[in-house]
């Protein structure tokens, strides 16, 4: 190893990136996740196992994805539960500028992401939030609101299960110098209706607005399909 650079962006986990060399005397680019603050160290092992089934499933999908290396969910072999994985290069864009082209970007890579035969290897969908539970903004229209727990105390509706990135927001795509867009950290995915995944760019675009009166549970829909699938996932 030749070089360690941290990573900035995580909040839950230390990244680094990694610069080895290989037996023919080249360099090579390696990322390291590892979970080390004890919040994080309750989920590590179940966040990191589902990361690396992901990573191995998207393998060849055409959705750009590092490569698995090694995973130690458990820290039998590291300090800390970590994951080992090829560097993909680009970085997190927020700015205003070339937004527009992000967006396009940003659609249709998730058109790529629900195309992928799962299988039966994530797990069922579960909502982010239970009707009891879900915090309700101050200020916010109760009866909205109010509707919306109403609507989640129901069953799940029927769906085709699609690969769900669960995060899928702009804080967690590379961009590289070409505008191709790659996205990271695959933990929380799971099997769920392609309206939930959809959910995740709109929290991104979203994440500095105030949440008053004037914002609802993100495009509430009422009673149907569409608004279980996007109250559950966006609360």
């Amino acid at each position: 190893m030749i070089e360690v650079e941290p990573l900035s962006g995580g909040i839950t986990a230390d990244t680094r990136k990694l610069t080895v060399w290989n037996t023919h005397g080249f360099s090579r680019h390696l990322v390291l996740r590892s979970y080390a603050t004890p919040a994080s160290l309750r989920y590590a092992e179940d966040w990191l196992s589902r990361e690396s089934n992901a990573l191995t499933m998207l393998s060849g999908s055409g959705v750009p994805t590092p490569e698995l290396v090694g995973v130690d969910p458990g820290a039998e072999h590291c300090e800390y539960p970590s994951l080992l994985m090829t560097h993909l290069p680009g970085s997190v864009v927020l700015t205003d500028e070339g937004v527009d082209e992000r967006v396009r970007l940003l659609a249709r890579q998730l058109v790529q992401i629900h195309a992928v035969n799962a299988g039966t290897s994530p797990r069922e969908f579960q909502a982010s939030t239970t009707a009891d539970t879900v915090v309700v903004p101050a200020r916010a229209d109760t009866k909205i609101w109010a509707a919306a727990q109403d609507l989640l105390r129901g069953p799940v509706p029927t769906y085709e299960g699609r690969f769900l990135h669960r995060d899928f927001q702009p804080g967690n795509v590379l961009f590289d110098v070409s505008q191709n867009s790659a996205p990271r950290d695959h933990r929380s995915n799971r099997l769920g209706g392609y309206l939930a995944g959809s959910n995740g760019p709109r929290r991104g675009a979203l994440f500095d607005q105030s949440r008053s009166a004037a914002w609802p549970p993100m495009g509430f829909a009422g009673v149907s399909p569409v608004g279980w699938w996007t109250f559950g996932e966006a609360a």
